[in-house]
């Protein structure tokens, strides 16, 4: 995996409406790309 990509996607704005989560719930991305992610954001912290 890309950790240009990862990074890329761990900054992405939080979703601030029902209508924007919706949007990005309908994506349904992999539960390992998720866990992926959140291992990220706990680095960065």
């Amino acid at each position: 995996m890309d950790p240009a990509k990862v990074e890329a996607i761990t900054k992405w704005p939080r979703p601030t409406s029902v209508t924007a989560h919706g949007y990005w719930a309908s994506l349904r991305i992999e539960p390992d790309l998720i866990s992926r992610i959140k291992e990220a954001q706990k680095e960065d912290s």
